[in-house]
């Protein structure tokens, strides 16, 4: 068995963030969503390219490899309490998503609408 290990690195998000994705973002991070992922997860970077920069600084995100990944490393604490069964995974109002998700369907579990950004109650 030959010995696997990628060291952590930070990921680049490239795109610029929409007013209504740093809007939700807020809302995300004020009603305690949190979004784990992996470094190494196309995924989950294709998940925080979707909010841009400014907007994925925004979010409640857990990395869930903080130290990278070798033959045997298990995921932080953290994650493998939340029973995570692939990346990236949202958890919303207590409920456990996983796979890369649109904005507008994380809106609508946010309790949010997309075009003004207001609550739907």
């Amino acid at each position: 068995m030959t010995e696997t290990e990628i060291p952590y690195f930070e990921t680049e998000i490239t795109k610029e963030s929409s007013p209504m994705a740093i809007a939700l973002a807020k809302h995300l991070r004020a009603i305690g969503a949190k979004l784990y992922g992996a470094f190494w997860c196309s995924h989950c970077l294709d998940q925080k390219q979707m909010f841009g920069r400014e907007a994925a600084k925004l979010l409640d995100y857990v990395e869930c490899f903080p130290d990278g990944v070798s033959t045997g490393t298990k995921m932080a604490k953290v994650c493998s309490d939340v029973k995570l069964e692939g990346f990236p995974t949202w958890v919303i109002k207590g409920q456990i998503m996983s796979g890369e998700k649109q904005l507008s369907e994380l809106a609508m579990l946010a309790g949010i609408k997309l075009e003004d950004s207001s609550p739907l109650n």
